[in-house]
């Protein structure tokens, strides 16, 4: 037996296992949470998918978008080793918001689901229906009003659909204001312009410094009294490049431009993160 041979590999193989063990170590604490709210608008395309994660490492995700592009999002974003989501978020039942979900829910424990309610009749979401029917997901229909606390002050709150809306699956959608200290978003779905008006008509809307534009700057969106009461300095507008739809539409942007709002899309920046810790904020995007 060649025992200097044989101690050269023993020495090659702790050296690279050495390496790697520095490496996770290395990696463990660079994506362990940094005390600040993170806010993710993922570039899937045509679609929406928006991941958040608290200063503690809470993490909810709305929407899941059109195609599996998801996944890498998520995968870039998430501990290597994090197979968990605390909240997942379906504003609608339309495929370029719940196709990305189907995957999500066959890679990744989720804890809590909070839906419109609002069902469609498509062989995708039959399958989600199933999904989640096999699954021991706590499971909440969204109502004006609610309040999910995610911990380190961080909430969740639905500001719509109200009792009564209907199942139209655009004007029943899910819009969440997420705030912490100073900072708020709205994220809006795919609700119309009589959906904005109607929540400015009710009354409680804040000035915010995010939006998350609706329906992907479709021209059913953002009418001008709502843009007015959220007055937003930020407008981000989830869609895909060179999409079939003409989004997002000249009356959008011009809208948003009167309103001195600064524009980010998805198709032109790539992915668009907001970090903040409550009072000031970064943007950082893929582009």
């Amino acid at each position: 037996m060649d025992f200097k041979s044989q101690s050269g590999k023993i020495l090659k193989f702790s050296a690279v296992f050495l390496v790697c063990l520095v490496f996770l170590v290395v990696l463990f604490f660079l994506q362990r949470p940094d005390g600040k709210l993170h806010l993710v608008f993922c570039d899937v395309g045509q679609g929406d998918a928006i991941f958040l994660t608290t200063p503690s490492g809470k993490q909810l995700l709305v929407d899941g978008g059109p195609n599996d592009q998801v996944l890498s999002c998520l995968s870039h974003h998430m501990p290597f080793w994090d197979r968990d989501l605390d909240l997942v978020a379906l504003t609608h039942p339309q495929s370029d918001h719940l196709t990305g979900l189907i995957s999500v829910l066959e890679r990744f424990k989720v804890e809590n689901l909070l839906t419109s309610g609002v069902e469609n009749n498509t062989e995708q979401f039959k399958t989600w229906k199933n999904e989640i029917s096999d699954s021991k997901i706590v499971k909440t229909i969204a109502q004006r009003g609610q309040k999910i606390n995610l911990g380190d002050k961080v909430t969740a709150q639905v500001v719509w659909p109200a009792e009564g809306t209907g199942d139209d699956l655009n004007k029943s959608s899910v819009v969440l204001k997420i705030s912490l200290d100073d900072f708020c978003a709205y994220l809006t779905g795919d609700v119309d312009q009589e959906v904005e008006d109607g929540l400015v008509s009710l009354g409680g809307l804040e000035k915010c410094l995010v939006l998350k534009v609706a329906h992907h700057g479709s021209k059913t969106a953002l009418s001008d009294s709502f843009i007015s009461a959220v007055s937003p300095k930020i407008a981000v507008i989830s869609v895909g490049e060179k999409n079939s739809f003409g989004h997002p539409t000249k009356e959008v942007l011009e809208g948003l431009e009167r309103k001195d709002a600064r524009i980010f899309r998805t198709d032109k920046e790539g992915e668009v993160e907001i970090v903040t810790d409550g009072k000031s904020y970064k943007i950082k995007t893929g582009k």
